[in-house]
């Protein structure tokens, strides 16, 4: 945190207010594992917002995947640190927009998040003309990305403490390669970036070096060899994209409207996919469902799919230099996510409130006789509607 905060605030990072070594016996308690020492420390945490399974619309759930995308890229551009451990329970998010006051980070290049581009979603509005005023808007988010204990910084020079695990992680929500420490033979069609259609125009605006770094490509075949990861594996930025795509399928899928709690239930077969131990979500980005979410949540599908379609398969075995690009799946989610809130606005389900409560799961013959004891399939996440800190 001191060096990620070290030259002013990163927007979209928590914040310690203050800290100090847990002690026993008056002696600081260390904990070593393979060569690396951490010492404990108790933290009094500066923000305070809700966890993100408690957050109520579709447009605030977009918003905040789109921004914690945007907070992890710029945090490996800037400082070569992934996270390794996104998962809901890591995700807060504000009920009203942090507009930062004080020092922001040094060189947030390119940094901006979606508040800023969809308030810029049409010529007429207003567009603010000093630079201090404009950033501080362009660095306005409600999400705050927390619990870096998984945390790797990967800058080259670093002499640190020893080498952490190449896998971490929370099941549920790790990259599906992490999770079976090796790749899975497969021979699959990547997409093409995904264009950015009517919202084209505010991105260029705002963020024409992306376009230049990330312009159209073909679809690919990418054919996946199959092999253990090896001894020199590392994490990956992309696998933590993974992740937050994982957290925004479990928000939606469990989401229902205020006042249907005994209404539509979510499908054994695709929770088993979801939640089974012996990992079977490659079956739901290969075979992705469909009227899966409730039905006043179903346009959510359209994006989910797409977002699906760009994580078949591995890019480590593609021969496109761009796919190969630490930031593509990214850039790629981010555009997806941008447009699917451009073009739906104005729409109702975009605004509709979901319960605290989340969807039941349909019971079946098939559920119960592959159900060999009661640890095969994992609990849902704990849904807090409270606000939560971190200390």
């Amino acid at each position: 945190m001191t060096t990620i905060h070290q030259d002013g605030h990163f927007p979209g990072i928590v914040r310690i207010k203050e800290f100090s070594n847990v002690k026993s016996d008056g002696k600081d308690i260390v904990i070593g594992y393979g060569g690396i020492k951490r010492t404990k420390r108790r933290l009094i945490m500066e923000d305070k917002a809700k966890l993100f399974m408690a957050v109520k619309t579709p447009r605030d759930v977009l918003m905040a995947v789109y921004d914690l995308l945007e907070v992890t890229r710029v945090l490996w551009r800037k400082h070569k640190i992934l996270h390794r451990d996104i998962s809901p329970n890591n995700i807060l998010v504000r009920e009203k927009t942090q507009y930062l006051e004080g020092p922001v980070m040094k060189d947030p290049g390119d940094m901006c998040f979606s508040e800023f581009l969809l308030n810029n979603r049409t010529p007429s509005t207003p567009t603010t003309t000093s630079e201090t005023e404009r950033n501080s808007l362009k660095y306005a988010t409600k999400v705050i990305l927390i619990d870096f204990d998984m945390a790797e910084n990967q800058t080259p020079i670093l002499t640190g403490t020893g080498n952490p695990k190449s896998r971490t992680g929370t099941p549920l929500w790790m990259a599906r390669l992490l999770r079976a420490n090796e790749y899975i033979k497969a021979d699959v069609v990547a997409p093409s970036i995904p264009q950015l259609g009517d919202g084209e125009q505010v991105y260029r605006r705002f963020l024409v070096e992306r376009l230049e770094k990330f312009p159209s490509n073909e679809k690919e075949m990418v054919f996946v060899q199959p092999g253990k990861l090896s001894s020199s594996f590392r994490h990956k930025l992309r696998y933590d994209a993974e992740s937050v795509f994982w957290s925004m399928v479990w928000w939606c899928i469990e989401a229902q409207p205020n006042g249907d709690n005994k209404g539509s239930k979510i499908e054994s077969g695709v929770w088993m996919d979801l939640t089974y131990r012996k990992d079977q979500r490659n079956s739901f980005i290969t075979n992705f469902p469909t009227e899966f979410l409730h039905p006043e949540y179903r346009q959510l599908e359209r994006l989910l799919r797409d977002m699906a379609a760009l994580l078949r398969g591995d890019y480590d075995f593609s021969e496109d230099s761009l796919r190969r690009q630490d930031e593509y799946l990214h850039e790629a989610f981010q555009r997806l996510i941008y447009r699917f809130l451009f073009n739906n606005y104005d729409q109702k389900f975009i605004n509709q409130e979901k319960s605290r409560l989340p969807r039941k799961v349909q019971k079946s013959f098939l559920m119960s006789n592959r159900l060999t004891s009661s640890s095969d399939y994992a609990s849902p996440p704990k849904v807090e509607s409270f606000e939560s800190t971190q200390g």
